[in-house]
């Protein structure tokens, strides 16, 4: 068995029978002075009660109890029992593993025996989300949120999900391979990579359709790639040139800026000269 999947079932098993052993130290505590109560006499109740009473801290600042002298009852409900101890066992090492893994490997690995038919144990695998069961083979495996075995399933998601970027963590989960598999969809144009700004590498993935893929004449890119848009106030000036005015902010005639029963109009201040340019077709023209 390795010894890290070793040390992690052994860690959980310590961590639970803490658990165990603390409530039952709390229950037996409780029932204790409960039988000390009841076998004292009237009197000294009673004058245990006025010391009490007379001793007693501010409610209001009532000191906190330690954890396992408050409601022993409910700790017992955190304890797991043997049969889910198990699960969270068989789950995480599963996890990880992309192809089915037979009983006998789990055995040797987590001492965990399926074959024995514990009806609590194959009650709640069987009922888990995250188990994939085949009774016939004898194995269990991993259910990934998707099913990707090659680039060939990958490029079926993504098709699955049309006008939806899917975040490459998701895809690098359900397939170890699936950064590799991108880049090379990518290259054939298949999909459409969204990157991050900071190290330029894959943030998500989208299916490319070819229904929305629009043929720009060479000549056009070429054309959008020389031309040089002046910035700033020379912007003005080229467009004056030409024969152009730059957009201005205006309010159409009959209409006020202000609402009726005001005696006065603000005059509407010219809007700042805008930067005119074509970004909006850079995609579709091949533009980066």
């Amino acid at each position: 068995m390795p010894p890290d999947d070793l040390a992690k079932f052994k860690a959980t098993q310590q961590r639970a029978l803490a658990t165990a052993e603390q409530t039952r130290a709390a229950k037996a505590a409780h029932a204790h002075a409960h039988a000390a109560a009841a076998a004292s006499t009237p009197n000294q109740r009673t004058a245990s009660s006025h010391s009490a009473q007379s001793s007693a801290p501010n409610p209001k600042k009532r000191p906190r109890q330690p954890a396992s002298l408050i409601q022993p009852a409910a700790l017992s409900d955190h304890v797991l029992d043997e049969e889910s101890q198990a699960l969270l066992a068989i789950i995480d090492f599963l996890k990880g593993k992309y192809e089915p893994v037979p009983y006998e490997h789990i055995y040797n690995n987590l001492s965990i025996d399926l074959d024995r038919r514990d009806p609590r144990l194959e009650s709640l695998i069987t009922s888990n989300n995250h188990i994939i069961r085949d009774e016939a083979a004898k194995t269990l495996s991993y259910r990934y949120k998707f099913n990707i075995k090659n680039k060939t399933d990958l490029l079926n998601v993504l098709r699955q999900h049309p006008h939806e970027a899917i975040d490459i963590k998701e895809l690098k989960e359900s397939y170890p391979k699936a950064l590799e598999a991108v880049e090379a969809l990518a290259t054939d144009k298949k999909c459409i990579v969204i990157r991050k700004d900071k190290d330029d590498s894959i943030r998500a993935v989208a299916y490319n359709e070819d229904d929305l893929n629009l043929a720009i004449d060479a000549n056009l890119i070429t054309l959008w790639h020389e031309t040089k848009i002046p910035s700033g106030a020379d912007l003005a000036k080229e467009l004056d040139k030409v024969g152009l005015k730059a957009l201005q902010a205006f309010v159409p005639e009959g209409k006020s800026s202000m609402k009726d029963g005001d005696q006065k109009v603000k005059k509407k201040r010219a809007g700042r000269v805008h930067k005119i340019t074509n970004t909006h077709l850079k995609d579709e023209l091949g533009f980066k």
